[in-house]
């Protein structure tokens, strides 16, 4: 997974170095070609607002309900004329939820990397044992069978 963490924040230079130690993510930069998979665009807030500016998208759950987990203050979604991509995340954050937002976005991009999860299936019933085929009709028991099959599988010996 190719991300692009773009900010001059020093949450956003902590993110970047978070996301390239950890190792499930490959960091892209300006210049250099690469499309990223998704962007996360971070930037500190003067007026003390904290909320997210995407559209409904997996990456927004998972950074939301990562840095809502860790933060003290509530989060807003800007949803009208901003971000119109699934695959761009802006979150503009107060400086002193700062650490929430760089633990939620890397955690949130672990669960992203981590492969999913499958519940075991429940193993089938035991079959019901096969039922004795009758005697066709007609065919008699013999006594030797009748007697061979009340002895004991022991014999002793004296």
């Amino acid at each position: 997974m190719r991300v692009k963490i773009t900010g001059d924040s020093d949450c956003a230079c902590a993110l970047r170095g978070y996301l390239q130690r950890a190792g499930d993510v490959a960091l892209t930069k300006e210049g250099d070609g690469i499309r990223p998979d998704f962007e996360v665009i971070v930037e500190e807030s003067r007026t003390g607002r904290f909320y997210f500016d995407s559209v409904d998208c997996e990456l927004e759950r998972h950074l939301f309900r990562r840095v809502r987990d860790l933060s003290e203050k509530p989060i807003a979604f800007e949803t009208a004329g901003g971000i119109r991509r699934d695959d761009t995340v802006r979150i503009v954050f107060p400086p002193s939820e700062a650490r929430a937002v760089e633990l939620g976005v890397q955690m949130g991009f672990a669960d992203m990397a981590a492969p999913r999860f499958v519940a075991p299936q429940a193993p089938a019933p035991p079959a019901a044992p096969a039922p004795i085929p009758a005697a066709p009709a007609g065919a008699e028991r013999s006594s030797s069978a009748t007697i061979a099959s009340r002895r004991a599988w022991w014999r002793f010996r004296s």
